[in-house]
């Protein structure tokens, strides 16, 4: 029969044993003793806890007496020093000691004994490092079969599925084989080897958008739900929705940013900087190559919010003009996942001379003309696609608009500018 537990190596007299619990320390094997009391010997088991004085009634009536008036000599555990116990449950001497911590290399005091067996000094960074540092090693130290390829790898931490290396995907047209960053799963790998494939495949698929197919989607829905079948599948929608993740609503849902925080690390500008969002590598192409322009990216922010110090980070810094690119679903204040309400960041915004670039709409503009001294642009005036030559004398006219301290800028706006 195999033992259910690994053997281990008594605390107490160093013989390898196999424990009967997942705790066990000691070996509890017999072991002679003599009684501190008559100074005979008896027999017992090899644990702390294990008598000091042998069966005789008597022995047990004057062995507290004994054992408050006389030391008892050991080896501790950890030094290997003699030292006298002071009573029978000490096994360790727990002399002052001076340790070295193994992140920062400073010196601390500690004690000798296995009770004190920490390997850093006070420091909470020191401790949360060393701890980080043992995970990685037993992650590293086991080994997973990546969910892709099936090639065996080292993990660095539990939820790590994939090797960490390029795969290789077939284009589901041409039947090209490609290779595809590390970080994809097979979900999420892309499908086709080029946008050439992938417009192939739009092509080919049978088109919905006649007026024939409009008109038999619709018929289908009115017989399944009714004249309102809109409202009525956008409403059974939602109670799915809702009833799945507890949001009424994608938009509300903080895992759905998150997600496409992610995807958008992607994003990368004409020059290789890589964005995590769409509108400020939008922003970003517009402006880069116009003669003269000096941009900056991740300009910090500091204030106070509630007695607590807290910083943000400006997109843009371009020819000295501050411009934060916000979608309006974050302007009209969604969904927070730092926990600062929209209307303290519009606030700070303010405060600072930063230019808020958004979408126009009624919404947006009516909160942004809630504060006195805030700017707001149009995104859709930084279209990248536009000739240099365009692009120029559009900037031009945006910064005129700032200095006019104009509300909200957009193409009417740049239109009435001479």
């Amino acid at each position: 029969m195999i033992p259910k537990y690994k053997d281990k190596i008594c605390e107490l007299c160093g013989k390898i044993f196999t424990p009967q619990g997942g705790v066990a320390k000691y070996c509890k094997s017999p072991i002679e003793k003599t009684c501190i009391v008559c100074g005979n010997t008896f027999t017992t088991v090899c644990h702390p806890k294990s008598s000091e004085v042998c069966d005789n009634p008597e022995c047990k009536k004057k062995s507290g007496f004994v054992a408050a008036s006389k030391s008892i000599h050991r080896i501790c555990r950890i030094c290997g020093e003699p030292f006298d116990a002071h009573s029978s449950r000490q096994l360790d001497c727990g002399k002052e000691i001076t340790k070295i911590c193994k992140i920062c290399g400073n010196t601390y005091k500690s004690k000798c004994g296995l009770r004190w067996q920490e390997h850093t000094c006070d420091n909470p960074k020191c401790k949360a490092e060393y701890t980080h540092k043992g995970q990685q090693s037993h992650y590293l130290s086991t080994t997973k079969k990546c969910i892709w390829c099936g090639k065996e790898f080292h993990p660095i931490n539990n939820k790590q599925l994939l090797c960490g290396k390029p795969h290789i995907v077939i284009c589901k047209i041409c039947g090209k084989q490609f290779e595809v960053d590390a970080t994809y799963t097979p979900d999420t790998a892309p499908k086709y080897c080029s946008d050439e494939c992938r417009m192939t495949m739009f092509k080919s698929r049978p088109n919905t958008s006649t007026p024939e197919s409009i008109e038999k989607m619709k018929q289908t829905k009115r017989e399944r739900y009714g004249d309102n079948y809109g409202a009525i599948i956008a409403e059974k929608a939602r109670k799915t929705y809702q009833k799945r993740t507890g949001y009424s609503h994608q938009i509300y849902n903080i895992e759905t940013h998150y997600k496409r925080a992610k995807t958008r690390n992607h994003i990368a500008s004409k020059d290789g900087k890589s964005f995590d969002s769409y509108y400020e590598c939008q922003v970003y192409d517009f402006v880069f190559d116009i003669p003269e322009i000096n941009i900056d990216t991740q300009i910090p922010i500091k204030y106070v919010y509630q007695n607590t110090n807290h910083q943000t980070w400006v997109d843009f810094r371009i020819n000295n003009i501050l411009f934060e690119v916000k979608g309006s679903h974050l302007l009209l204040g969604v969904y927070s996942y730092t926990g600062i309400p929209i209307e303290i960041k519009l606030g700070v915004y303010e405060n600072n001379n930063v230019v808020v670039i958004t979408n126009n709409n009624k919404d947006t503009r009516d909160k942004i003309n809630k504060y006195k001294n805030l700017i707001g642009i149009d995104i859709n005036l930084f279209d990248d696609k536009l000739p240099l030559q365009d692009r120029t004398k559009i900037w031009a006219k945006i910064q005129q608009a700032i200095k006019l301290k104009i509300k909200f800028i957009d193409a009417t706006t740049l239109a009435e500018l001479q």
